[in-house]
């Protein structure tokens, strides 16, 4: 994610970012974004805090279902540090903010370091303030349209850029983005994104197991455990089934487990440059004493997309889903050292006879990387690595070639690992190795 003051090389997007970088000056003003945007929801939004009270996170319900949140965040705000960690030019990686500036303290009361962060679907912008509460940092994500969109916003001729700004983020519906819905009775000590990962995940490994039929349209998950999973023709059947079955089985959420005990030489490096990271994170500020039952059980939910009705050139149809359970299809093909999923994009311009050359000519140029990869020590008290994983793209200025861009060396392989923006744009494939 590139980082401002600007680099110069776009001047539209530098003048953007540096629109918003100067709307919202201090600390006190990003928290008035915060506030004032969930003054103006009110009911439609769904606020939590973590880490007694230092984070907050805002989210909207459903525009037609009320009773159902849209599980994924419009803003986050971090009081006294960043809202994520960041790797210096030494030392461990950290969330504390930027040191103050030389200018003098902003003349406001209840200036604070801080980060906000605002999202909207692959876009996001972020405003880090420093030990003064002065702006230090932006950073912007893609695409480059949300980006203008959201500087025009801000700085419309009429009115203050800090309403405007609130104004045009009450406007968004971040349920466009995907079919992902959790509904959660009661807050609990996991946020709102728990019971959608949980679920997400057990959908993802039922329609790579072959647990979710070709027909289906709608999938229910219980957001404690994600074992009860009903998928059905119907919004209405899969998340009555998948309540019925919850009041049967009454899933409970798994036990929290300790850290694994590691290896001393692998504590020693943890933080060190180049050696192991370690990451946590707080749960929300909802006491931990809510006992599971049947009528306090999340649900997370997501609709699917028929498949299509031709025969495929090889394998099988199968469902895919993003992280915001936005649903596509892809081509599976199975053989005994794994996977290829292949999406529609590459299948326009690559026939299938020709994809294993294309991902072979592929991976010789960049065969020196995956050479050193795969030679690379493993400590022998850690779980082996006994799966490649590797992602392709099409490249742009040479029709029908492949790139490799993503190589995983790991362990083990699940149905959870198919992220649908992923596939959709290009190949994935998935080789299991030998291990001594």
């Amino acid at each position: 994610m590139p980082h401002d003051p600007p680099s110069g090389h776009d001047p539209d997007r530098d003048r953007d970012a540096l629109a918003l970088r100067n709307a919202l000056p201090t600390s006190r003003h990003a928290e008035m974004v915060v506030h004032s945007l969930g003054s103006l929801l009110g009911e439609r939004a769904v606020i939590e805090t973590a880490g007694n009270g230092t984070t907050t996170t805002v989210y909207r319900r459903d525009r037609d279902h009320a009773d159902w949140i849209v599980p994924w965040p419009i803003l986050r705000f971090a009081r006294g540090q960043r809202l994520g960690w960041v790797q210096g030019a030494e030392g461990p990686p950290s969330n504390a903010p930027p040191p103050a500036s030389a200018a003098p303290p902003p003349r406001l009361s209840g200036v604070m370091p801080g980060e906000l962060e605002i999202h909207y679907g692959e876009f996001s912008f972020t405003w880090t303030y420093g030990q003064d509460g002065r702006i230090a940092e932006t950073a912007r994500g893609h695409p480059a349209e949300r980006l203008a969109e959201l500087a025009r916003a801000t700085t419309a001729a009429t009115g203050n850029p800090v309403e405007n700004l609130i104004d045009h983020l009450a406007t968004l519906d971040p349920g466009r983005l995907g079919s992902g819905r959790v509904q959660r009775p009661v807050p609990s000590p996991a946020s709102v994104e728990g019971p959608w990962r949980l679920g997400l995940a057990a959908v993802r490994d039922a329609i790579y197991d072959g647990r979710v039929p070709g027909d289906a349209r709608w999938v229910a998950v219980d957001g404690f455990a994600g074992s009860v999973l009903c998928p059905s023709s119907t919004r209405e059947d899969a998340i009555a089934r998948c309540r019925d079955e919850i009041a049967r089985t009454r899933p409970v959420p798994p036990r929290p487990e300790p850290p694994p005990k590691l290896p001393p030489e692998i504590e020693a490096q943890v933080g060190a440059p180049g050696g192991y990271c370690m990451i946590s994170a707080p749960g929300t500020d909802t006491p931990p004493g809510v006992e599971p039952t049947t009528a306090n059980t999340p649900v997370a939910l997501v609709e699917l997309l028929p498949l299509p009705a031709e025969p495929p050139p090889f394998g099988t149809w199968i469902h895919v889903l993003d992280d915001h359970g936005a649903a596509g299809h892809a081509l599976l093909r199975r053989d005994e050292r794994g996977i290829t999923l292949v999406g529609d994009d590459v299948l326009a311009d690559i026939d299938a006879s020709d994809l294993d050359a294309r991902i072979e000519t592929a991976d010789e140029r960049r065969a020196e990387m995956l050479e050193r990869l795969l030679a690379r020590d493993w400590h022998p008290d850690l779980p082996p690595l006994d799966c490649l994983v590797q992602r392709y793209v099409l490249e742009p200025r040479a029709r029908g070639q492949l790139a490799l861009r993503g190589t995983s060396h790991q362990h083990g392989f699940r149905g959870r690992m198919i992220r649908g923006e992923e596939v959709a744009r290009g190949v994935v494939r998935q080789r299991w190795l030998a291990t001594e």
